[in-house]
C-alpha cells in the first residue's frame, strides 16, 4: 500500500481537490489504495455537491476531471483491479499532459505580457530621454543668452570709459590753454630749469613711467596732451588709491598747475623718464 502522501499526489494529478482527498483517505485509513480512494471519491461525486468534475469557485489552480456519467460508472464497476489500475494510470497521464499544456499556455501568456511591458518601458525610456535632451538644450540656450548679455555689458562699459577719457582729455587741454594764457599774463614764479620743449617728427612723446612698486609702463602720447592725461592713463592701467603726481629727477615734482600743461611745454618731448609719487 502506498502512503497517504503518495496517494494524495496521485489523486491531485487526477484533478481531485485536497479537501475531498483528505476526507476520503481519513475514512479509508491505513487500508487506502489508489483504487479504493478513487472509488470513494467517485461515489461522493455521484452523490455529493462537490465532485472531481465541479468547482466551488474558489480554487482554479487544480485542474478538474469531468464528472463520470452513469454509463461510465457502470462500465468501470465491471473492470478488474488491474484494468482499473491501468485506467487510472491512463487518467493520470492524461491529466499530466493537460497540466503541461496549461503550463505552456501560461508561460506563453507571461512571455507575451513581459514583451508588452518591455515595449511600454522602452517607450517610457525614450520619452524620458527626449525630455532630458529638451532640458539640456534649454539650459544651453540660457547659458548662451547669459554669456551674450555679459559680453554686451562689458562692451558698453568700455565704450563709456572711452567717452569719459575723451572728455577728460578735452577738459585737460582746455585747462592747459587757459593756464598758459594766464601764466603769460602774470609774472612767472622762478622754477628750476627744465629741458627745452621740442617735438619729434610725428608729434608723439614716448614716456617711461616708473610706478610706486618699481614696475615700469612705457607708452606714447600726443605731444599736445596734458600731463594730467598721463595721470589718467596710469590710473586706468594700475589699481592705485589716492592722488599721485610725477617727478623727473633731479628736478622738483610737477605741480598741479603743471598737470594742466601739454607735454611739449613741460619739456618731455620727444621722450622722457618720470617717476610716480604720492601727493
Amino acid at each position: 500500500m502506498a502512503s497517504h502522501s503518495v496517494l494524495t499526489e496521485q489523486l491531485i494529478e487526477m484533478g481531485f481537490q485536497d479537501k475531498q482527498i483528505a476526507d476520503a483517505l481519513t475514512r479509508l485509513g491505513e487500508k487506502a489504495t489508489i483504487e479504493s480512494a478513487i472509488e470513494t471519491l467517485e461515489s461522493e461525486q455521484n452523490g455529493g455537491p462537490i465532485t472531481a468534475g465541479t468547482t466551488d469557485g474558489t480554487d482554479d489552480s487544480v485542474l478538474k476531471l469531468p464528472a463520470l456519467t452513469a454509463e461510465q460508472t457502470a462500465a468501470e464497476s465491471g473492470l478488474s483491479a488491474e484494468e482499473k489500475r491501468a485506467l487510472y494510470e491512463e487518467r493520470i497521464k492524461l491529466r499530466r499532459k493537460e497540466r503541461e499544456e496549461k503550463d505552456k499556455e501560461e508561460a506563453l501568456a507571461r512571455e507575451i505580457k513581459r514583451r508588452e511591458d518591455g515595449k511600454g518601458m522602452g517607450k517610457m525610456k525614450e520619452e524620458l530621454e527626449q525630455l532630458q535632451r529638451a532640458r539640456l538644450a534649454e539650459d544651453m540656450r540660457r547659458e548662451k543668452a547669459a554669456e551674450k548679455a555679459a559680453k554686451d555689458a562689458i562692451l558698453r562699459q568700455i565704450a563709456l570709459d572711452r567717452e569719459d577719457h575723451k572728455r577728460r582729455n578735452a577738459a585737460a587741454m582746455a585747462g592747459a590753454t587757459a593756464t598758459a594764457d594766464a601764466a603769460a599774463a602774470a609774472a612767472p614764479v622762478p622754477l628750476p630749469a627744465r629741458p627745452a620743449a621740442s617735438l619729434n617728427s610725428d608729434g608723439k612723446t614716448r614716456l617711461a613711467i616708473r610706478l610706486l612698486d618699481g614696475r615700469q609702463l612705457v607708452n606714447e602720447f600726443d605731444s599736445r596732451e596734458s600731463l594730467s592725461a598721463v595721470r589718467v592713463y596710469v590710473y586706468t592701467q594700475c589699481s592705485m588709491e589716492g592722488e599721485i603726481s610725477f617727478v623727473m629727477p633731479p628736478l622738483p615734482a610737477f605741480t598741479e598747475e603743471d598737470m594742466q600743461k601739454p607735454l611739449n611745454v613741460l619739456g618731455l618731448c620727444p621722450s622722457a623718464r618720470v617717476h610716480v609719487i604720492k601727493r
